[in-house]
């Protein structure tokens, strides 16, 4: 009986170190700190390939959403997010890949999936304008704290460098627009 309470208590102690070691290897390399670069409208966010600048946003008129029971019932109010890019790199970017950007309003946020662009190739020096048109709750989205928020797939891609060198400082590089 000892024996095997012995063999028992050897096999949990080395699961708990082993998993030691692989929850402690996994998260060496996260990011333990936060660069969030915040702008205002009309404020440009330069990244190495692209220059970001949201132009102006409007609300449009709410409406009823009825979900067919009364606890999914919602005022549901579209907000358009007019984003102006700038290709300031020597090579043509391909700029579809900011559709991964969301909206926040205090806690609440919306992603699209509805974005209209301009112009998806942009040639050196060349600009184009993506309509961003998100849809939220009435109730829960604070209209007097939106931010528009790039997404980091976004970061990696047009701002590589500067992503990577922040990241490999432990740091979490983000962009986020205040409206």
């Amino acid at each position: 009986m000892k024996k095997k309470l012995l063999i028992v208590s050897l096999l949990i102690a080395v699961v708990l170190v082993l998993s030691f070691i692989r929850i402690h290897k996994i998260n060496k390399n996260v990011p333990k700190d936060f660069a969030i670069k915040t702008f205002q409208k009309n404020e440009t966010a330069s990244m190495n390939a692209i220059d970001v600048s949201i132009v102006k946003y409007s609300l449009g008129k709410a409406y009823h959403y009825d979900g067919g029971n009364p606890n999914d019932q919602y005022t549901n109010l579209p907000i358009l997010v007019e984003v102006k890019v700038k290709n300031t790199s020597t090579e043509v970017q391909n700029i579809s890949m900011l559709k991964e950007s969301s909206l926040f309003g205090g806690y609440d946020y919306s992603q699209t999936g509805d974005v209209n662009i301009s112009k998806k190739q942009l040639n050196p020096g060349e600009e184009a304008v993506l309509d961003y048109n998100y849809t939220v709750d009435k109730k829960t989205f604070k209209l007097d704290s939106m931010k528009f928020v790039i997404g980091t797939v976004s970061l990696k891609k047009y701002d590589y460098k500067n992503y990577i060198k922040n990241y490999q400082k432990g740091v979490y590089e983000g962009i986020v627009f205040s409206l």
